[in-house]
């Protein structure tokens, strides 16, 4: 029981950093883009 709580908090962890993390460079990207466009 223990373990599976385990399992579900790190898969959780790692899937919202993988969320945080793709948000993040989407952000990145979009700025860059539209930096590109007005320069």
């Amino acid at each position: 029981m223990v373990i599976d709580l385990m399992h579900v908090l790190i898969n959780g962890a790692s899937f919202y950093y993988l969320m945080l993390s793709w948000c993040y460079n989407y952000e990145q990207s979009q700025i860059s883009i539209t930096r590109t466009i007005e320069s």
